[in-house]
């Protein structure tokens, strides 16, 4: 579905879940960086694009005991969003990495896997090739993990007819 929303909304609205659930571990500090330049509001899929956003930034908030957590977010112009979540997490292996985007897959000890089922990357990575677009990740291990993607997201005037009201 490609619809005009409001992006910063709905980024600021991701990271404020995150920070709910970051409550009982004070230790990692989450932080939002938006590009000066990135649109109100684009055109795309927000629920595929939230639902991404939810399970980066959750698996980096899993795999950092402390440190920090960031989303980065900027246009790349005429029509690309490019978004990027970096931890200072335990991080993974070259082998580790490879496995990630099979179903089912899991890294880290049984305490870190606690609750996941292996998917959520999967899905991610498909979501975001939905979205016209494909996803990295770079890890090293005691350093940190840094997944990043880039999807179709025309800006869209606020007040237009065509922003559909926004």
């Amino acid at each position: 579905m490609s619809d005009p929303f409001d992006l910063q909304d709905t980024l600021r609205v991701v990271v404020e879940i995150i920070r709910m659930r970051v409550a009982d571990k004070p230790q990692v500090q989450l932080s939002c960086e938006l590009a000066p330049d990135l649109p109100a509001a684009v055109r795309g899929d927000e629920q595929r694009l939230r639902q991404v956003l939810l399970n980066l930034l959750d698996n980096a908030v899993k795999f950092t005991p402390a440190g920090p957590v960031s989303l980065r977010a900027r246009f790349i112009a005429p029509s690309r969003l490019h978004l990027e979540v970096q931890d200072s997490g335990i991080g993974m292996s070259v082998e580790e990495c490879t496995r990630l985007f099979q179903p089912f897959s899991q890294v880290g000890d049984a305490q870190q896997r606690r609750g996941g089922t292996g998917l959520g990357l999967v899905i991610s990575q498909r979501f975001v090739r939905l979205m016209g677009g494909d996803i990295a990740l770079h890890s090293e291990p005691g350093v940190g993990t840094r997944v990043s993607f880039e999807i179709d997201a025309p800006p869209v005037r606020v007040g237009s007819r065509s922003a559909g009201g926004l």
